[in-house]
């Protein structure tokens, strides 16, 4: 798997010379959107359901897991708790990848630019999966803030240092 990032005016670019797009092909219908929150679920791309959109990120069964887990309140949380079984599952998919680079490095001797140049692609794969998982670290703090409030914990502690006391010399007595 490749990771290739443009910059927005490149991407156009590259999708305007690939021609017209084809046509979406319709979508099929849904039952009745159900959320685990027991809240009547918003209407979204995919097929409409903050499900459907794990289902089309891949992480449908971990969404709900984590869903029952977490016991969202309100359509808010349950969004939340979804694009960070999205965000998790992506993390480690890249994490997965970035290790497999790491273990295909055979070492052959005197091929030095080659090794480097494939360290240095394995440590920048690593580092997308390690700032993705602080992103979702953040988001975990943020549903507990969202149910919590903010609390804030100020500990004070005073130290007094005084100098200790020594003799007096002569021209203080």
């Amino acid at each position: 798997m490749t990771i290739e990032l443009l910059r927005p005016e490149a991407a156009f670019a590259k999708a305007s010379a690939a021609g017209p797009a084809a046509p979406a092909p319709e979508p099929e219908p849904t039952p009745e959107p159900e959320t685990t929150s027991g809240e009547p679920a918003p209407a979204l791309p995919g097929n409409g359901t903050l499900d459907g959109l794990a289902r089309m990120a891949g992480v449908a069964e971990l969404a709900r897991a984590a869903g029952e887990t977490v016991g969202p309140r309100d359509v808010l949380e349950e969004a939340l708790v979804h694009e960070l079984m999205a965000g998790h599952a992506f993390a480690m998919n890249v994490l997965c990848q970035a290790n497999n680079q790491f273990l295909s490095v055979d070492g052959r001797a005197g091929d030095f630019d080659h090794l480097t140049r494939l360290n240095q692609a394995t440590a920048r794969t690593g580092m997308v999966g390690v700032r993705m998982m602080e992103a979702v670290q953040r988001g975990i703090l943020l549903l507990d803030r969202l149910r919590h409030g903010i609390r804030y914990h100020h500990r004070v502690e005073r130290v007094f240092v005084a100098p200790e006391p020594g003799p007096k010399s002569e021209s203080e007595s």
